[in-house]
């Protein structure tokens, strides 16, 4: 490798800089971020030994914007720009980082699951787009959840540690968090008046007797803060020539906008000390409960399988 790519401005830097000739963000390299082993069971997963390694130094600015950085190294050595519309250069975006297919039944316009993305055909373009976007940002969000495990435990990625993350992300208010993160990414990148936060808005009402208010607050703050990170992060390849004609095919749909739930966006943030903090408490709160539960690891084994099925 003679060059480094930045996570920030996307500038192209010779391999021995520290930092970003154009912005002066910091540059993380390869080197820095050494894994080994392979988790192949959750026996093997589940242990003091790898407790203790998630409990043994703090999630920092510097390891949190290295894993920023080697999400956006996969895209851009996987993107191949083969799109000439506007819905066919987004999927050029998404095929860099997951798979994705159609479906033509069921009343989701699209669902993320096992690395897979299922968009229903049925959907007009304009939909098509916000529907992939959305889908998109849950997998960016667990490659982030997947990467750290991958830096603490030194390990490379196998489905077992996948199933772990898609478990963290899917429980309790952390499922509220993966939601709005989604909503918002999104939002950023479709025109106004088409934001939507409907399966956030449905979570909660189908929870709103199980969730305290507080935590409910700090999940779609910590939700927001990470989706500027991977605004930031998609930015590179969903440029502003490409929001603009996203934008032209809005109006080539005829879509009328509504503004109803513009009011659900929040420019609440949390600093990174406290986003880094959630993280790991996520991480480490979800690990005690697998170590506590001898019924845990059976569920995330049927989980397994259906994780390999859809990865066949």
């Amino acid at each position: 490798m003679t060059e480094i790519y930045c996570s920030k401005c996307g500038q192209k830097n010779a391999f021995t800089e520290n930092y970003c000739v154009k912005c002066g963000k910091i540059l993380r390299k390869p080197n820095d971020y050494k894994i080994g082993a392979k988790i192949t069971s959750f026996e093997d997963m589940f242990t003091q030994k790898r407790k203790e390694q998630l409990e043994e130094i703090p999630l920092t600015d510097d390891i949190y914007e290295l894993i920023l950085t080697n999400i956006y190294e996969i895209g851009k050595k996987s993107i191949k720009k083969d799109g000439t519309t506007a819905l066919e250069k987004v999927t050029d975006v998404v095929e860099a980082y997951a798979k994705w297919s159609y479906k033509s039944k069921g009343g989701e316009l699209g669902f993320y699951t096992a690395n897979n993305i299922k968009l229903d055909d049925r959907l007009n373009e304009s939909s098509q787009i916000a529907t992939l976007i959305h889908e998109l940002s849950h997998h960016l969000l667990a490659e982030i959840f997947e990467q750290i495990l991958m830096y603490y435990w030194k390990v490379k990625k196998t489905y077992e540690l996948e199933v772990f993350v898609q478990y963290v992300l899917g429980s309790g208010t952390i499922r509220l968090m993966n939601e709005y993160c989604a909503h918002t990414v999104e939002g950023r990148f479709i025109p106004h008046g088409y934001q939507n936060y409907g399966s956030f808005n449905s979570i909660l009402e189908d929870k709103k007797d199980e969730f305290d208010h507080d935590i409910v607050f700090v999940s779609l703050v910590l939700g927001n803060t990470i989706a500027e990170d991977l605004i930031h992060l998609l930015e590179h390849f969903i440029d502003e020539k490409l929001r603009q004609e996203i934008k032209q095919q809005y109006n080539k749909d005829q879509l009328p906008p509504s503004y109803s739930q513009i009011g659900m966006e929040t420019t609440d943030m949390l600093d990174s000390k406290s986003r880094n903090t959630l993280i790991m408490d996520t991480c480490i709160a979800t690990f005690d409960k697998a170590m506590e539960s001898p019924d845990f690891k059976n569920m995330l084994n049927e989980f397994l399988e259906t994780f390999k099925a859809y990865n066949q």
